[in-house]
């Protein structure tokens, strides 16, 4: 009886340290994620950044071009 009670406390400790494992590896995939979407977001910035820059400096060239060709 006390070898089924030894294996049962093993199988809880088991079962104990898979959860908290669990716990663990949700948390870090969670701050991952969270890590993503940051690192998105800021690629948006800068790419919304790099749109605006391209637009104006086509816009100055068009002007440029339009003043050389009167």
């Amino acid at each position: 009886m006390n070898e089924m009670k030894a294996i049962l406390d093993i199988l809880l400790d088991l079962k104990n340290e898979i959860k908290e494992v669990k716990e663990n590896m949700d948390n870090r995939f969670n701050q991952v994620e969270r890590r993503f979407d940051e690192a998105n977001k800021r690629f948006d910035r800068i790419e919304t950044s790099v749109n605006g820059i391209y637009d104006q400096v086509a816009a100055t060239t068009e002007r440029v071009y339009n003043l050389e060709t009167k």
